[in-house]
């Protein structure tokens, strides 16, 4: 948790305890605001590099980013065709961005299915795969307290 005292509504009332309402929010509240400074972006290299580590959990890193550029390559193909299609034979501008935005949408949900079946991500949990990564993303690059990073 921060260190201001905060307490989000879903992290239920500390101390009386009752059980968390959402772990998962929970974690990704400490991995975003547990942290004095965030962590540094990554690149394939970096998840590539945990691949190499951990030959398990970075495989499953790498199949369930494969699966979202597919999805968000669905997406675009599917979004982009419906509009086409439709101000083709209505000529609405408004009607193509919103069939734009249905189709994308629709688009999106099959091709991510299709996806998680193609790759087999149903075998196991993406999520949990990606907080291992975070979690050794978060162990190569400690906290450097602000007082080491003012005088650098």
């Amino acid at each position: 948790m921060a260190a201001s005292g905060f307490t989000p509504w879903w992290m239920g009332k500390a101390g009386e305890g009752e059980e968390q309402s959402c772990p998962t929010m929970n974690r990704l509240f400490d991995l975003s605001q547990g942290r004095e400074s965030p962590l540094p972006r990554w690149t394939k290299a970096d998840i590539e590099a945990f691949a190499k580590e951990d030959p398990v959990h970075g495989n499953q890193v790498l199949l369930s980013r494969q699966a979202s550029l597919i999805a968000t390559g669905g997406a675009a193909v599917g979004g982009l065709a419906l509009a086409a299609y439709n101000y083709r034979y209505s000529r609405s501008i408004g009607g193509a961005f919103l069939t734009l935005v249905v189709g994308a949408v629709t688009s999106w949900a099959v091709s991510e299915e299709a996806a998680n079946i193609g790759l087999g991500l149903y075998k196991f949990s993406p999520m949990d795969a990606n907080f291992k990564f975070i979690d050794w993303w978060a162990a190569k690059h400690p906290e450097v307290p602000a007082a080491e990073v003012t005088s650098a």
